[in-house]
């Protein structure tokens, strides 16, 4: 006879609901042949020109309100 303890540690099934539910993970996908990885780069590049393009606008608007306010 099994101690009430003992039956609380025991697995429990699931209900149908759960067992249905696919789990997938996203790096479980074979790896990127050598044009995936070349465009994922580029897309890389891109985005860090971009970002840096409009980091310099702004500066550049920054630096041109503190001129204005300089000169009055």
């Amino acid at each position: 006879m099994t101690s009430q303890l003992e039956r609380r540690l025991q697995p429990r099934s699931l209900p149908d609901t759960f067992t249905r539910i696919e789990i997938t993970r996203v790096n479980a996908r074979v790896p990127m042949n050598r044009a995936e990885q070349r465009l994922a780069l580029l897309i890389w590049v891109c985005s860090i020109c971009i970002a840096l393009l409009a980091l310099s606008e702004v500066i550049e608007l920054a630096c041109r309100l503190f001129n204005a306010f300089a000169q009055q």
